[in-house]
């Protein structure tokens, strides 16, 4: 028992020494701001007093992650040459270790922002641009999320069956190109993206859309094209400010009453629709209206 009791003692008197050696540690890299090294060690220190089972330790490291945190999220870094600040910094540095050294896009590039884009564009030290055209990549990362400043994303040609669910918090992006990729479907958590006004969707492989897609009332621009679209949803008629729609080379054959009015109401106001031949609507058996596609 006695012995027991020693070794327990020891193990304690070892994790302590780690738990002060590491505030150290904290302290010296806190006066060099060096706050995302910080931020890690304060991790380790919030585990190590978990272990001393210390709950004030615990709440003081983490409090002072918290505030290293919030530093590092407004410091400016540079990325080879530059300046952003910490939070759009990570994830370029995430998404820079899959494609490797992501290019700046000049001031003409971006406003001609298109399919074959890669690089990033920034704007008072923020991230407002990203294009990661034909990189191969087969998912993004949550952290994706972070740039809350950015307006648009291009991920066309690359290899994605599925989202990241933080994308519904980019509430600043008005473009998401997700054109040439493989996905069957989209969450739902896209209806989240209220300030959308281009959705790219052709050459995937969807065979629905989701419900939420009528809350995407701000869009303008949507291309559906050479998927396997065989219904649309009826709260797809939300999209009353369409200027543009693409659904050539589906599997549709059917048009309910309402979407068929939705189009011929879009049509009034000049929108441009790709989508059928000149009869654009043939009655069929039972009256059903169907479509007919190039």
């Amino acid at each position: 028992m006695e012995r027991e009791r020693k070794k327990e003692e020891k193990r304690k008197r070892k994790i302590e020494d780690q738990y002060n050696k590491k505030i150290k540690k904290t302290q010296l890299l806190m006066n060099e701001k060096q706050w995302s090294k910080a931020i890690e060690i304060w991790k380790e220190i919030e585990n190590i007093s978990e272990q001393l089972g210390n709950q004030s330790y615990r709440e003081n490291a983490s409090k002072q992650r918290i505030f290293c945190e919030t530093k590092h999220e407004f410091k400016v870094i540079n990325y080879h040459g530059t300046p952003i600040i910490g939070r759009d910094y990570d994830v370029l540095m995430e998404i820079d270790k899959i494609t490797g050294k992501i290019p700046i896009i000049s001031e003409h590039d971006y406003y001609t922002f298109g399919f074959n884009t890669f690089g990033f564009k920034v704007q008072d030290g923020v991230i407002v641009g990203l294009g990661l055209y034909e990189k191969g990549l087969t998912s993004l990362p949550d952290t994706i999320e972070n740039l809350k400043s950015l307006k648009k994303l291009n991920l066309s040609y690359n290899k994605l069956t599925s989202l990241a669910d933080t994308i519904k918090n980019l509430n600043s992006l008005k473009e998401l190109i997700l054109s040439s990729n493989q996905f069957a479907s989209l969450p739902e958590s896209i209806g989240n993206l209220k300030s959308l006004q281009t959705l790219g969707l052709s050459n995937n492989k969807l065979t629905t859309l989701p419900e939420s897609i009528g809350n995407l009332k701000s869009l303008q621009t949507l291309g559906l094209s050479n998927n396997w679209l065989t219904t649309l949803p009826e709260t797809i008629g939300n999209l009353t400010s369409l200027k543009e729609l693409d659904l050539r080379w589906n599997r549709l054959s059917s048009l309910s009453g309402i979407l068929k009015k939705w189009l011929e109401n879009l049509k009034k106001n000049r929108c441009i629709i790709n989508a059928f031949k000149k009869t654009q609507y043939s009655k069929g058996r039972n009256n059903k209206y169907y479509l007919r596609n190039y």
